[in-house]
């Protein structure tokens, strides 16, 4: 929204990984078709990976035998023909949720958004619970239909593995909504809804408890309040009223429960929606070290100490490693910095703090660029 509702993310200066749940969850062990080596084996000349996806391994004699080493950092993947392992090579290992991710991947492409946004969409869409829970409490979603609708984007995954276009995508995640040259976007009844590069993207805000409302010709789910200005924030206890527009086109309004984050209300600059911690000690940005209290993020920002409750959204605080002075932020996990790029059809992205892949082939894309980025994107960029 171009009144500055942020994500609270944002607040959090937040990467995008989350903590590894094992197997099966974030950064899992691929399944893998051989055995230890020395164990018994069935066809002579087979291939495969070796349990834990470390090593290649190759049947010789009736036993597996080592066929080399993965080194640190990558896992051992089968390619597969009819059931049977027609090659083994060493990568970077798949992501433990690659429909969660292929539903990411094209949400991204369709909205024109880079594969350096991946990590962040699954880590956001696995803690959605969290994040929708606050929104409630704050009464306003800071985010536009097309944010909401990746946030969300676990809730489209059936519909989206099917989607070969971009028009597919629209079907999938617009509500039925069209776009035109003269239609960005509106209400349709709770339905907020946003056309991005062509694409409708819509979301029901009557999910969140909340109401459609439009505020800078953008809708938004939240409380929309009339409002006649001035341009600006007003408070009524722990309640902020954003009020934006002008005498000329008019004014519109949004509520936001402060206290719904344990802030109150302040109608000065360089707050969150309007909202600020109900007590602010000061501080010196010359001498104070960031530091984490818990879950909470403690920084030094003009003169007065800005505490960000990182639990809020499921994150943890963390201190940036090898950062003098000391940083800190709040984040799903710490570890993978490096961008996306493309190993043949596989993109290789940041994912629970390590480095993940997904095959776009097998999701009905190609690995290709995307806004400077390796990303997954649909063939001829449809």
């Amino acid at each position: 929204m171009r009144f500055a509702l942020l994500l609270f993310l944002s607040l959090c200066a937040c990467t995008s990984s989350v903590p590894d749940s094992g197997s099966g969850g974030f950064g899992g062990v691929p399944a893998t078709s051989g055995g230890a080596v020395d164990a018994s084996c069935a066809t002579d000349a087979s291939i495969a990976c070796a349990p834990g996806s470390k090593q290649k391994v190759r049947c010789t004699g009736g036993k597996w035998q080592d066929d080399g080493a993965c080194a640190t950092g990558t896992s051992c993947i089968e390619t597969k023909s009819a059931g049977v392992v027609v090659a083994t090579k060493c990568a970077v290992p798949s992501t433990g949720r690659a429909d969660l991710a292929a539903a990411c991947a094209k949400i991204l492409h369709c909205r024109g958004s880079s594969g350096s946004s991946m990590g962040k969409c699954v880590s956001e869409a696995t803690f959605v619970s969290q994040i929708r829970l606050l929104y409630t409490k704050l009464g306003v979603a800071p985010a536009d239909a097309d944010d909401l609708v990746r946030l969300h984007a676990g809730s489209h995954t059936a519909c989206l593995a099917g989607a070969k276009s971009c028009a597919a995508v629209g079907a999938c995640v617009g509500g039925g909504q069209a776009c035109g040259a003269n239609v960005p976007g509106g209400c349709k009844g709770s339905v907020a809804w946003k056309c991005k590069s062509g694409v409708p993207f819509a979301f029901d805000c009557a999910g969140l408890g909340l109401q459609c409302g439009m505020i800078d010709d953008d809708a938004f789910c939240g409380q929309p309040t009339p409002c006649t200005g001035p341009d600006g924030i007003s408070c009524s206890g722990d309640v902020a009223l954003l009020c934006r527009g002008d005498k000329a086109k008019g004014f519109s309004g949004v509520k936001i429960n402060c206290s719904g984050m344990g802030l109150t209300c302040s109608g000065g600059k360089d707050t969150f929606l309007g909202c600020v911690p109900k007590s602010q000690p000061a501080c010196d940005p010359a001498t104070y070290v960031d530091h984490c209290a818990g879950n909470t993020r403690l920084r030094c920002k003009k003169n007065l100490v800005a505490a960000d409750d990182c639990s809020l959204t499921g994150q943890q605080c963390l201190v940036t490693p090898d950062v003098t002075p000391p940083a800190t932020q709040c984040s799903y996990g710490l570890g993978c910095t490096a961008e996306p790029k493309c190993d043949g059809t596989r993109l290789e992205y940041c994912e629970a703090g390590k480095r993940v892949s997904l095959d776009c082939a097998a999701h009905a894309m190609v690995c290709g660029s995307a806004n400077g980025a390796a990303t997954c994107v649909f063939a001829g960029g449809s």
